[in-house]
């Protein structure tokens, strides 16, 4: 994320030497490369519709990096607060059992986290060297508007440089962003299935040790909610850009030829584009299985053999964990499995209207 631009780290005051060089990476890269990009998507929008597919997916997942890098500016404190609370005594594993499963679950994100660095940062490079094989040899990374003539050296070579610096700032901070936010529902899930477990295990049917269960459901409640707040803006907008970006993909490959480097490298960004939304909905779902799970578990505990008024106390909270968390993308969808076969459909739907639009396109067409 400090390539990016941003610092997180709560224990050490941000240098007042990374500050110039977070405007530099986000004023001059980010957010100018996103505005030149804009420009020339409008402009392309009288154009043919090969032109304007070629930039609009481009500009989507740049507007997302730019997007979440106000996000996490604007909770950058919330963030701090969570990392905090990941070291809180309620969410340790208590027993071998409990270890087990934190890293059982641990290993399994870190597994899908190194999937999608690799083929975001693999898109990343190739868009970033596919213009050297390019018959133009003034060929740049993206299609940006620019005011003056850059066809010449060594403006060129720098508008190149340029372009492949906001390049992977802004995949870093899109991946990592991602990645940041899978592993707060990953740790939220867990929390869930530990709770379930300590309840499952319950011996003493004390109204101490029912406080101890009610305190850490209590906790990941909290938890939950600062995790809300920021996702929920971020996925907001990024259904939208999403379905978008998995249109104008599809329809660009079946218009380009297998064998350039341009079709490998759209089809690499059309996998990492997929996992960046598809592995945040399936988290979204598993954590709210796993919060219906709870209630199960103390239905299922030996409750029958405790007394009158730990039943009672017992029925409230059952009824409390009764309402499954679900994260809400600024409270209009769930997100979700369904959310993202939803989306694909409509992804789809959009990409048959392409194909009869403009059903004559010839198949050696390059961005």
């Amino acid at each position: 994320m400090k390539f990016s631009g941003l610092w997180l780290d709560q224990d050490k005051k941000c240098p007042i030497w990374f500050k110039a060089y977070s405007i530099i990476i986000l004023v001059f890269g980010l957010y100018t490369v996103n505005f030149l990009l804009f420009i020339n998507w409008i402009i392309a929008i009288n154009s043919d519709i090969k032109n304007f597919a070629s930039m609009c997916y481009i500009i989507m997942i740049v507007h997302m990096g730019e997007l979440k890098s106000l996000v996490l500016l604007k909770y950058r404190k919330d963030c701090f607060k969570m990392v905090r609370m990941f070291q809180h005594e309620t969410f340790q594993p208590k027993t071998s059992e409990e270890l087990e499963k934190v890293k059982e679950v641990l290993g399994n994100f870190t597994k899908l986290k190194n999937w999608m660095t690799a083929a975001s940062m693999g898109a990343a490079v190739l868009l970033d060297t596919f213009p050297l094989f390019h018959e133009d040899k003034y060929k740049l990374p993206m299609s940006v508007w620019y005011p003056i003539n850059i066809n010449y050296s060594p403006l060129f070579e720098i508008m190149y440089l340029h372009q492949a610096i906001s390049i992977v700032a802004v995949t870093t901070l899109n991946v990592y962003t991602e990645a940041m936010i899978m592993g707060f529902l990953t740790f939220v899930g867990l929390q869930c299935d530990l709770l379930s477990m300590r309840i499952e295990n319950l011996e003493e049917f004390s109204k101490k040790n029912l406080e101890v269960l009610i305190k850490n459901h209590w906790f990941i409640l909290r938890l939950f909610k600062l995790i809300k707040n920021l996702a929920g803006k971020i996925y907001f907008t990024q259904i939208f850009a999403s379905t978008i970006t998995y249109c104008m993909d599809m329809y660009l490959l079946t218009i380009m030829d297998i064998w350039s480097v341009e079709y490998l490298y759209i089809l690499t960004y059309q996998l990492a584009v997929i996992g960046m939304f598809m592995i945040p909905c399936w988290l979204s779902t598993e954590m709210t299985l796993k919060s219906e799970r709870i209630a199960v578990a103390l239905y299922n505990c030996n409750w029958f053999a405790a007394s009158e008024s730990f039943k009672k106390d017992m029925m409230f909270f059952m009824m409390r964990t009764q309402r499954p968390l679900k994260l809400l993308a600024n409270d209009f969808f769930y997100v979700s499995l369904e959310l993202f076969l939803k989306m694909v459909r409509t992804s789809l739907s959009y990409f048959a209207v392409l194909m009869n639009i403009d059903s004559s396109s010839p198949r050696n067409f390059s961005i």
